[in-house]
């Protein structure tokens, strides 16, 4: 429930450094690798807005606080409008990531095509099987929820296209691809999940966990399992 407010704060501090990029005394590589981050950080943040939401306002300049209020009040975009910004966002992520910097816990092209693939998986099945989900109103009739059946091809066409280009770049494979029997296989798919850092080929992005009270990035699964 917390995620509109979270995710406008992201929005706007990632908005905030787009904004000095071009102004910092940095080279052009690692300009480029700043360009290609926050264009990551706002795709996965208006990702996770658009999949609980819907269309939601697309604020890609941090607003002035001190103007009059009536300019902060933005109006939703469209559910269509607002996953083909996602997937935009991805596009110029991979066109300015590297294709690794030796961390699996920083963006790279790959990461970014991966959220691309799985942006535009999403936003297929929505279109695809959008008649399905009998809800009607006001936001409905203006778009601001679902989207058109017609627009499901084109989102998976993004999405295959994303995913070849990750199969074709080689970069990766499955973790212990050729197990002798169904009890190793399952107990490498349970080795892949229980440490990543031991699958490097399979694993694109990994999101790392800290020592509880560090960060936001703990977690306590362990005591519950």
């Amino acid at each position: 429930g917390s995620w509109w407010n979270e995710g406008y704060k992201l929005i706007r501090d990632v908005n905030t450094l787009i904004k000095v990029i071009p102004e910092l005394d940095i080279n052009d590589q690692d300009r480029a690798l700043l360009i290609g981050e926050t264009a990551f950080i706002r795709a996965y943040a208006y990702f996770a807005l658009a999949k609980r939401y819907g269309g939601v306002p697309l604020i890609t300049e941090a607003q002035d606080y001190t103007t009059d209020v009536e300019s902060l009040k933005v109006k939703r975009n469209t559910e269509a409008e607002t996953w083909n910004f996602v997937l935009a966002e991805c596009q110029v992520a991979a066109d300015n990531l590297l294709e690794g910097d030796g961390s699996q816990r920083r963006a790279t092209k790959w990461a970014a095509l991966g959220l691309k693939s799985r942006a535009a998986l999403h936003a297929a099945s929505l279109a695809k099987f959008w008649d399905k989900y009998p809800v009607t109103g006001e936001a409905v009739d203006k778009g601001l929820v679902g989207m058109d059946a017609s627009l499901a091809n084109g989102y998976y066409q993004k999405c295959m296209e994303a995913s070849e280009a990750i199969m074709k770049s080689e970069t990766f494979g499955l973790f212990r691809p050729d197990p002798s029997s169904p009890e190793e296989a399952a107990e490498n798919y349970r080795q892949l999940f229980e440490n990543p850092n031991g699958a490097p080929q399979e694993a694109i992005f990994i999101k790392g966990s800290a020592i509880i009270g560090n960060n936001h990035t703990a977690n306590n699964y362990e005591i519950w399992f």
